[in-house]
């Protein structure tokens, strides 16, 4: 009764941190923008990219976040109506949707014992976890794919089936095409294939549904979104997205786990897992094959991480995982040196460690710190104005578009340097249209601003049109 009693208030404590103020915190940024203009795009349109001017649209190929996300916010816009209310719905049925499987997962780990509803209890109050989650991004959703792919391992080793190989396949395809970072999975996916087959846990008949399971949302994919491009330029650009100096990267990178924070609590709990995996293998224990495709993918995620820009939510999949087998790598801890006393300090510790980020998650998170913002109300308030259902020119404000009354605009987006949406705008704005861009943006550095003068300042934007 107390397992079921605290595995309701923690159904709760989710429910509340994905759900309280859904639309403010965070606040709607500038990848969250470009996401839900794609969805917007695919809903109004049928054209999966972005648009520059009304009725021109630039490929998808180069958005970084796929179909997994951006279809079925797509689908919520045709049926609700375009609003980030009903894009961040999705977000948050994806959250609920990982923190269930998450569940599942530790009963096949832990048993059917307090260890499953710690790990739980581990993964509800994770601030990144709904920073990173409440926002139209594609980790969470990549995370559960991710997820959805290590829980059929665990039924594939005690009751092989095509069904299931199928679905860890699948499972596994929808994560590497919901964003680049995830790519890494693939020989991952391929290593765990290997080790089922080599201990007869997989026939290779059942490997080959898992492959066939993979490819169909790769399939999808191409014709979705990369049909358009060549391979090449598709490789240019997912090889090096920021083009950034690639050794000057990966020695931040190394720097930052190592001095960060949050780099180095991720760090210090795949060290945990990982050492408790070493040390079973060394003692000749036995060790699921599961859990060792779930540890490769968490060390190809890692390895992956050193040579992207070094945002925190690129290793927030290995992190997770990491949270998910801290407990089950404790207790096998504790059990060799066979002390009561270390058994205590374990418990107490992870008891230690919930508070901690419970009371981050309230008080001292991205989430918690927004809570009182009121950038999308002002931004649904002004655009919703008789007098301003116009078509706009927004300049490097993707953001602004989830707001505008009317679906057709001019764009001019510098994505990263290798990717400018309606560069023809960057210096000739269309004319007769007003213009919408950053307040931060300094108007000395355009040269075409002396012909506008602002007559809004609504949040972070600022509102040009013409002089004459």
């Amino acid at each position: 009764m107390l397992k079921k009693i605290c595995l309701i208030l923690l159904g709760c404590l989710a429910l509340f941190f994905v759900g309280y103020r859904l639309t403010e915190s965070p606040p709607t940024w500038m990848d969250e923008g470009i996401i839900i203009q794609s969805a917007r795009s695919v809903a109004q349109n049928g054209v999966f990219g972005l648009p520059e001017a009304p009725g021109q649209f630039v490929t998808g190929s180069f958005l970084t976040t796929g179909y997994p996300v951006v279809y079925p916010i797509a689908l919520v816009f045709k049926l609700a109506g375009v609003g980030l209310f009903q894009a961040r719905l999705v977000m948050a049925a994806y959250i609920l949707l990982l923190l269930v499987l998450v569940y599942f997962l530790a009963l096949k780990i832990n048993g059917n014992n307090w260890f499953s509803l710690t790990t739980l209890a581990l993964l509800v109050t994770f601030a990144p976890l709904y920073g990173q989650g409440r926002n139209v991004l594609g980790e969470v959703p990549g995370i559960f794919f991710m997820l959805v792919s290590i829980w059929c391992w665990y039924w594939l080793a005690d009751r092989p089936s095509k069904w299931l190989a199928s679905l860890a396949g699948v499972s596994l395809g929808l994560a590497l095409v919901t964003k680049p970072t995830f790519l890494p999975l693939l020989p991952a996916g391929i290593l765990t294939i290997a080790l089922f087959i080599y201990r007869r846990q997989l026939s290779w008949a059942q490997s080959i549904w898992t492959m066939i399971g993979a490819i169909i949302p790769l399939i999808i994919f191409y014709f979705a979104q990369l049909s358009s491009e060549s391979f090449a330029q598709i490789l240019a650009f997912y090889s090096n997205p920021h083009a950034v100096s690639l050794v000057e990267i990966i020695k931040a990178n190394i720097y930052r786990l190592t001095t960060e924070l949050e780099s180095v609590y991720c760090l210090l709990l795949l060290l945990v897992w990982w050492s408790s995996l070493v040390g079973r293998w060394y003692l000749k224990q036995s060790v699921k094959s599961a859990e060792i495709g779930a540890a490769l993918a968490s060390s190809f995620l890692m390895l992956a991480y050193l040579q992207t820009v070094g945002y925190y939510r690129y290793f927030l999949a290995p992190e997770i995982l990491g949270l998910i087998y801290l407990p089950s790598s404790l207790k096998w801890w504790c059990e060799q040196f066979s002390s009561l006393i270390v058994r205590r300090v374990m418990l107490i510790g992870l008891f230690i460690l919930i508070v901690f980020q419970f009371n981050q998650s309230v008080f001292y998170s991205w989430v918690a710190k927004h809570y009182a913002s009121q950038r999308a109300a002002s931004l649904t308030t002004y655009f919703k104005q008789p007098e301003h259902q116009q078509t706009y020119f927004l300049y490097q404000a993707p953001v602004a578009a989830t707001f505008l009354g009317n679906k057709d605009y001019y764009q001019y987006l510098l994505i990263t340097p290798k990717v400018i949406i309606g560069g023809e705008w960057q210096n000739n704005p269309p004319a007769d249209v007003s213009v919408v861009l950053p307040q931060d943006l300094d108007l000395n550095n355009l040269a075409w601003a002396e012909d506008y003068e602002t007559v809004d300042l609504v949040d972070q934007f600022r509102i040009l049109e013409p002089k004459y």
